[in-house]
């Protein structure tokens, strides 16, 4: 047992020096493969990790301070490491973690080489013999994961997950305790004003009906999104009723329309009388890969029950390695965002020729590039609103 245990100890710690290694080679040339066996070892001790925090929970002997911060980073580790990604880049939030690591790793000798009376560094055997079952450790381990660990867990999740979204978004999106909000912002530069106004593509109907009624008409544009398919390249299921009805919420509808039938029945119609004008691209202009994966998206958002929906999901990530994820992620983003933003930020600077006011109610990812481009060009923030677009 004791060289199982062993096992786990040494290769955490050389987890540890691998990451740090990897955070300050990883521009180097050649050295591309470090961050590759760093992750695929990590992996590996959230696997063996499983056995060792059982054992600890039934054997009397195993001590808790040497084994329990080792398997409650690889916990962290794999729900993202929060706040590192967003206090740090990627190669420094790997060397911040790769440091905690290696601290716990010294940690857990030291306690062995205390252990052990100062002879070695390492389990001996006689620290893991005994009972291979204590009613009493395992009551004991039992109410700790009760009472701290897992509370502790739930909130980490909680804090950790609202505080990603906000750094994403840019404070455009807040989960809060009542639900998740939506910012409607405005900036000004003399007369003319710009409303970068975060968008859902499901929400709360009274959520839609109150910021309609709060958005300008007079002297006013909307640059709306929603991709174009002259083509016909997008799938046709591409939509999100099914999503909407079952969580008890409306799809979001279309910005100045003026037909009543294109708005689910629980919403109001918005500013009728403002211009509209779409401002987003065709989808002749996405990638592949990209096409691919809205197909695939589909798919998703069709389904007709949670369950079909997460068989489809596995599906898609199915065989998908860390290198091949990492690609796509980047074509997704250049295709999905980036892309889109750059003509959106053609129309918007083209209406500003014409236009007071120009609302952009787009998908609040799309929103922080925007607003940088929109403070370059002179505007100051005059106002902000956050709406409740989603109750729990």
């Amino acid at each position: 047992m004791h060289v199982f245990l062993n096992i786990f100890l040494v290769g955490f710690a050389l987890d540890a020096l691998l990451h740090v290694a990897s955070s300050q080679l990883s521009g180097v040339p050649g050295f591309a493969w470090l961050a590759g066996l760093a992750n695929a070892l990590t992996g590996l001790l959230v696997l063996y990790s499983l056995p060792v925090f059982i054992l600890m929970g039934m054997r009397p002997r195993l001590r808790w301070r040497i084994f329990l911060p080792p398997c409650l980073f690889l916990s962290w580790v794999v729900l993202g490491a929060m706040p590192l990604p967003i206090w740090f880049d990627a190669a420094e939030a790997e060397l911040a973690a790769g440091s905690v690591e290696a601290a716990f790793a010294a940690m857990a000798f030291a306690f062995c080489h205390q252990q052990n009376a100062g002879d070695g560094w390492l389990l001996e055997e006689a620290s893991s013999q005994g009972p291979s079952f204590s009613r009493r450790t395992a009551l004991a381990f039992t109410a700790l994961n009760l009472v701290v660990i897992l509370p502790a867990s739930l909130a980490y999740l909680a804090i950790s997950g609202a505080a990603g979204v906000g750094h994403l978004s840019q404070g455009f999106v807040s989960i809060r305790a009542d639900g998740i909000h939506l910012s409607h912002r405005e900036y000004v530069r003399g007369e003319q004003t710009i409303h970068l106004v975060a968008m859902m593509h499901i929400g709360e109907a009274a959520f839609y009906e109150e910021l309609t009624d709060a958005l300008p008409v007079e002297g006013t544009i909307f640059l709306t999104e929603g991709v174009n398919d002259e083509a016909g390249v997008l799938p046709r299921s591409l939509g999100y009723s099914n999503v909407a009805g079952g969580l008890g919420l409306v799809v979001q509808p279309e910005f100045g329309a003026s037909d009543l039938e294109e708005w689910p029945s629980e919403a109001e119609a918005a500013p009728i009388g403002a211009e509209t004008r779409n401002a987003d691209v065709d989808a002749s202009e996405f990638s592949r890969e990209t096409l691919e994966f809205l197909a695939s998206a589909a798919r998703i958002w069709s389904a007709e029950t949670p369950a079909q929906a997460l068989l489809r999901y596995a599906e898609l990530i199915d065989g998908m390695d860390p290198e091949t994820s990492r690609r796509l992620t980047a074509t997704l983003s250049h295709d999905l965002i980036e892309l889109r933003n750059e003509h959106l930020l053609v129309e918007l600077e083209q209406s500003l020729l014409d236009y007071e006011t120009v609302v952009v109610p787009w998908g609040a990812l799309h929103l922080p590039g925007i607003l940088e481009r929109v403070r370059e060009l002179g505007f100051v923030e005059q106002d902000t609103t956050a709406r409740r677009v989603v109750s729990w």
